[in-house]
């Protein structure tokens, strides 16, 4: 009795930190295939000057869904998408004020490949701005962070796209305080610092740098949240392990106490 009452005391601990780890996740998309069909809506425009649309499916990332581009030859090098959906929008302006980071899951399959990925906010009266991308964080799934490396995400300013690794599986972290990266002067936009309201566009542009090989280059992505801190992932994955092993040597006592 002893065993199995220290057993559930240390689940109970460990559920503690796992519902904290997990506490406060505002998911602005799932990008299930509903939404892809939705709002992942291409510029189409970027024809205009040779460059080659991606496919885009439905994919498999981190909650089992997941918006998967692949940009087939080195002329399809620059995505852009522009996120127009009212729900996902007012849920950006709704949940701004409630979290410190947001965070997207991003799977870049290639093993040579580098990806540059900058999310910009555009309001309705033209207004622009994008993360300082010099503070973002990239967890990946095993625990490890890579290096932070920047680009100006086609023109946007130094530090506006983060570099994402060949063969990064994991989340991009972006504190809210630092989307503060206004629109180059000559474009003549105005300042965008208030994100509570008329936001019109998400746009989450991609930069591809293909590798040696020339080959067609893939990536995930998922999970866009506001969430209040940068979470472990190797950590979390520890977290739910002991649960588990705690859970199933809770079981084996009493089966042993019933022999």
């Amino acid at each position: 009795m002893k065993k199995i009452l220290v057993s559930l005391a240390v689940i109970c601990v460990i559920s503690i930190f796992a519902v904290s780890a997990f506490a406060a996740n505002i998911t602005i998309s799932g990008f299930d295939a509903e939404d892809i069909a939705a709002y992942m809506n291409y510029n189409t425009g970027l024809g205009n000057y040779g460059v080659q649309a991606p496919t885009v499916e439905a994919g498999t990332g981190d909650n089992g869904n997941g918006a998967k581009i692949t940009a087939g030859t080195s002329a399809a090098w620059v995505q852009s998408f522009y996120v127009q959906d009212a729900d996902t929008l007012q849920a950006v302006m709704t949940n701004w004020a409630s979290g410190k980071f947001m965070r997207i899951y991003v799977h870049n399959t290639s093993e040579t490949a580098t990806i540059g990925l900058r999310l910009t906010f555009n309001a309705t009266d033209s207004g622009m701005a994008s993360f300082d991308c010099t503070k973002a964080v990239l967890c990946a799934l095993d625990g490890s962070r890579p290096a932070i490396e920047t680009s100006d995400g086609g023109g946007m300013g130094a530090g506006a796209s983060v570099i994402i690794p060949a063969g990064f599986k994991g989340y991009a972290y972006f504190a809210l305080d630092d989307c503060t990266i206004q629109a180059p002067a000559e474009w003549a936009r105005p300042s965008l610092t208030n994100f509570n309201e008329n936001i019109a566009i998400l746009e989450i542009d991609i930069r591809v740098a293909f590798g040696n090989d020339g080959n067609a280059v893939t990536y995930i992505l998922d999970s866009l949240e506001i969430v209040d801190e940068i979470a472990d992932t190797a950590d979390l994955s520890v977290i739910a392990y002991a649960a588990a092993a705690i859970t199933g040597c809770g079981a084996l006592v009493v089966a042993r106490k019933k022999r």
